[in-house]
Formats: C-alpha cells, structure tokens, sequence
C-alpha cells in the first residue's frame, strides 16, 4: 500500500489518492498565489512558475491558501454551531462511519467478456505463459476504465468488471462507461493486430446497464471489501450473454443517457428480461460516431432556447463587438452546474461565425479529456478571434501563457468558463482587467417560459410554480422536470408530486455528483440534514449533531455551505438546501436500518 497524505489541519492519514481530508475535508489541491498553477499540500515549489511555497523546515507559508478558503477559514476558527445550553445529547447518536457504510447509488456496470483464451491455453499448454499474456491483455483493458474515470471491481477468469457511480459519481457516467467499452473493443482488435495471442483470435462483448445497485461492504475479515451489490451486476451480465461478439449490448436506460452523443440501434429480435423484473426489455447496440464532435458541435445540440438571460446576453454581445473593433477583452462566466454557462458562450461564438471571425474553442470537462481533447491554443491570428476555454475547474493547468501573450491591440475576445471565479482570479493576479459574471438561477417567469419552449405548450400556473420550486431556477433541472410533464396540462399538485416519486436521471446524477464532491464525514452530515429538513427545506443545524456523534459536525456544515449545498438563514439560525433535487437525493442514499436510527434520533430532539 502507497504512504499516506497527513492533512496539514487536523492531521488525519489519508489515502494518497484522495483529494480533500477524511476527517475535517480540506482540499489537498492548492493554488499558487502567483500563477494559479495547482499544487498538491506539501509541495515545496510550484510546478509551473517555482515559486516557494513551504519554507525551509516544511511549514506552509501563510500567503499561500486552498482553493476553498472559506472551508479552511471554518477548521481553523471558532465553530458556528452550537447546541443550545440546555441540551444534552447522550450517547446514542450514530457513528458517521455507519451511516456511510452501505449506500443506495445511482450506476452503470460493465461486463466485458474476452473470448480465445481457452483456444489459446490448448494451444499452448503451458498455464504460465497463459497468465503472462492474459495479464497483458487486461492492462490496456484496464488503463481504458481509468482513463474514463471508472472503478475496477473484478475480474472474474476471462471477463472484466466496472462500474460508474461508485465509489464517486461521474459526471456523464453511462456515456463513459459505454465509451469505455467501445474502447476496450478498439485495444483488443489491436492487440490481435500484434498477434499477442499466438495466432488465435482474441474477441471480446460487453453488457452495459444503469440502474440502483447498493455500494457497501461485504465479506468478513480479510476477505471485506466494498462492492456494488444487487441486481444491476446481473444484468450487465444478461446483456453480455445476448450480445455477439466483438459488439456492445446497452440496456434502455443507458441508451436514454448517450442517445445523441453515440450511435445506438437495437439488435433485432435481443430481448432480455431483467432481474427482478417480468416485461421483456430491448437490446440496443452502441457504435461510436464517425467523427467525434467538436466543442462547437456540442454545445449547439442544445436546441433549447435560453430563456431569463437577455441582459447578460447582450453585455456578452457588447463585449465581442468591442473586441473585433481592436480591443483586447477578457471575460469569464462562471455559475452552477446546469445554469447554462455554455450555451452562453455557443451564442458567443455564433455571433463571432456570423461576422467571419475565428473561434478556438475547447472543453476541459471529464469527457473531453478521457476522448483526448486538450486545451492547447492554436497560434491565434491578428484578424478578430474568440477564444472560449469551457470547463476549467476541471483542469489543473490551461494555457495562461498563451493568452498572456496577446497584444494589447489584438482583436480577440477571451472567454472563460467555469464553476468558480479561479481563472478570473488568475488573469487578475497577472495585472489584467477582467468581466467576471455569475450565470444566476432563474427567476419564476423565466422558468415559464423555458417550460413552455421545451413543451411547445402553455403551461399551467401549478405547473410553472412546481417548476420553480423543484428546479430553484436551474435550466437543466427546468428541462429534466418538463419530461415528466407529458402533452397535456394540469392543476393538479398532487399528481405532480406523484410524477416526481423517481427523480429524472439528470437530476439523479446532478445530485450525486453534487454529493460525491464531500468526504465521508461530510457525506454522513449531509444525509442528517436532509432527513432532519422541512418541506421548505429548512433545518436547525443542532439537528445534524444531536444525531451524529461527530466532535466535528460543524465544521461539516460550514463545509456544507463552503460548496453551495446548503445557505445559512440568520433569523432564526437556520440551514436551507439550495436544491431540492440533492436534498431528495442525499434521502434517498440512506439504507433503511440507518434511516430508521436517524428518524427515531431526531424525533427525541428536544424543542427550542
């Protein structure tokens, strides 16, 4: 096992892999206050300008400061939250550890079978040499799965288990793993190409499902190991079995999640019944498109009209218009996931097509890297050029010094874009002016009108209200919510309150990426406080540690607030979820012995 990371604010032992402290969730990935280069705690210098950053005995310099300061500031200072003086809360809170132990995911397993060893192992007769190849063939099979942000579970003889969604949530989760299994495929045929095999010709199909699984522990001693257990491992297995050779079988509601973005065709005659289910369900088989998309291609398959972001498209418009007229601009948008920071900056780039001017664009999101797009910059003309870098806070690095090196006088426009303010922060910190613009929630009427364009109909008062108050003004979650709202209108709220019994697979996954940026402790806090809320969302914060026995359950609060989950009410104390959406989500994760602890924990808080 590889040393572990010591956290340089509580001291705990980590995992070196592990982003942010188990214990107090400090992010280990720093910025360097220089260049915004990113450095892990520790490091003695920046790796891209060599600036110091621990002085001689290793103590970290006090200029230097996570990326999440508002989550240092709070490990560091006193806590917000307190019990009330006359409470007392005894010793049969829960461990946070217990209440993370198992937990309900979102996933996609993949079930890849290779074919020809058997033929091989005749041949060669020799067992050894048999596991030296076969070990050969899994290492390319599992740098794919890597490379797409997957979890190797198992290998099983000849076959190669992974899945998405667990031990973390992956952003487009079943379109990589569909990707990585189209992949696999690509490695196998090349490896017959090398003739690994002897002269036999390895083969390889793959079963694709999405679904519920339970991500927790099983075996004793030590055999114990965390798994994703339940009926969606079998059914990855099913669609195998169905699939041909050399082909990859995908289930419907994988199918639902990529269609658009891979070519998908259902197998004639392949039906399958799934696990637990009794109504035959279609095989579909996955292709990979001809030509992968461009940045540019991506962002316009977004048919959808925006809607409530006329002012800032406009000032978006003056700041384009200003910089082909021979003024340097620089621009950054930043806001939550869904908020429609990029379909902002595809409008950007059509006004600039529109006047004949270059567009360099790039997208440094997950998928992007894992299909082997990059953020390098192309030499940029002295003619009008926009530039538009989309998803930054997915990188470590970006090509600052290329955008550094334009002229004052050159006509371009450089758009950046982000979750956070850092590459604002970064061009500002190298003396440069920058527009910086939060992407806002919507506001009622907006999510009216996007509803209506997304139905092509009229929608009712209870309806755009219900919108309003289950999407809080996110465009994506605007858009999963009309799917669910069919061709006919109605007034009815508790129909409607029926119809979101099974949250929309993008909201699904918006709330379990949202809830997999936490560490464990954090995790435990965050599914306390969405039991302990309200209809309107609202908790008392006390609520979290008179159920959890964490010293530290405070400071998992403030963390709360520190990513956005949840904002602070002052009168009264109180904390509000942002969306209802992760509220829901976080609820749902909880195994029902656990959720039945917690129910009855919090009904013996006190009052007041």
């Amino acid at each position: 096992m590889s040393a572990g990371r010591f956290c340089p604010e509580c001291g705990s032992e980590n995992l070196p892999e592990r982003r942010y402290c188990r214990e107090c969730g400090v992010c280990f990935i720093d910025a360097c206050p220089d260049c915004g280069a990113s450095s892990l705690v520790g490091d003695a210098a920046c790796a891209a300008c060599q600036r110091p950053l621990v002085d001689g005995d290793g103590t970290r310099l006090t200029d230097w400061q996570p990326r999440w300061a508002a989550c240092v500031e709070a490990a560091s200072g006193p806590a917000r939250y307190h019990f009330p003086e006359h409470w007392e809360p005894g010793e049969a809170r829960l461990d946070p550890a217990a209440v993370v132990a198992s937990e309900n995911r979102l996933a996609t397993v993949v079930k890849a079978d290779l074919s020809g060893f058997t033929a091989m192992s005749e041949l060669l007769g020799d067992p050894e040499e048999v596991t030296i190849i076969m070990n050969q063939v899994f290492e390319p099979l599992v740098e794919v799965v890597r490379r797409h942000d997957g979890y190797i579970d198992n290998y099983a003889g000849d076959m190669i288990i992974s899945f998405w969604g667990a031990p973390n949530a992956v952003e487009a989760g079943a379109e990589h793993a569909v990707r990585s299994a189209l992949e696999m495929r690509a490695a196998v045929e090349t490896l017959n190409a090398r003739g690994i095999s002897h002269g036999v010709e390895l083969g390889i199909s793959t079963g694709v499902a999405t679904g519920a699984g339970l991500w927790g522990e099983v075996g004793t001693g030590a055999n114990l190991r965390h798994t994703l257990s339940g009926e969606l491992g079998d059914y990855a297995a099913l669609l195998e079995k169905y699939t041909d050779r050399g082909h990859v079988g995908i289930c419907p509601a994988t199918t639902a999640r990529v269609r658009g973005r891979i070519a998908v065709t259902p197998i004639a005659d392949s039906h399958v019944t799934p696990p637990g289910e009794t109504e035959e369900q279609p095989i579909y088989n996955a292709e990979a498109l001809a030509e992968e998309p461009t940045w540019l291609e991506l962002a316009g398959a977004d048919t959808v009209p925006r809607a409530g972001r006329d002012k800032l498209g406009r000032e978006l418009a003056a700041h384009w218009q200003a910089a082909a007229g021979g003024v340097r601009r620089f621009v950054h948008l930043a806001g939550e996931p869904g908020s429609g920071k990029s379909r902002l900056a595809y409008e950007v780039a059509q006004l600039a097509l529109a006047s004949g001017a270059q567009v360099l664009a790039a997208g440094g999101r997950p998928l992007s890297r894992a299909m082997g797009w990059t953020l390098e910059l192309p030499p940029v003309p002295r003619t009008p050029a926009l530039i538009v870098l989309d998803g930054l806070n997915f990188v470590d690095s970006w090509p600052l010094e290329r955008v550094l090196d334009l002229l004052p006088d050159q006509p371009v426009l450089v758009l950046t874009v982000s979750r956070d303010r850092q590459p604002a922060a970064q061009l500002r910190a190298a003396g440069l002016h920058v527009e910086a613009y939060e992407v806002p929630p919507l506001d009622a009427e907006a999510v009216e009108a996007l509803a209506q364009r997304c139905l092509s109909r009229e929608v009712s008062e209870a309806e755009s209200d219900w919108l309003w108050h289950q999407s809080e003004g996110n465009p994506l979650l605007v858009r999963a919510l009309c799917g669910l709202l069919g061709g006919g209108a109605t007034d009815d709220g508790a129909e409607l309150e029926h119809r979101l019994e099974r949250l929309p697979w993008p909201m699904q996954e918006f709330a379990a990426v949202a809830l997999d940026q936490l560490s464990e402790p954090e995790r435990a806090a965050a599914y306390v406080a969405a039991m302990a809320a309200d209809q309107e969302l609202r908790l008392r914060p006390e609520a979290v540690g008179w159920v959890l026995a964490d010293p530290l359950w405070s400071r998992r609060l403030e963390r709360l607030e520190a990513l956005g989950l949840v904002w602070r009410e002052d009168e009264p104390t109180a904390l509000v979820w942002r969306h209802r959406c992760v509220r829901r989500a976080a609820a749902a994760r909880l195994i029902d012995t656990v959720r039945v602890q917690i129910e009855a924990r919090l009904a013996a808080m006190p009052e007041g």
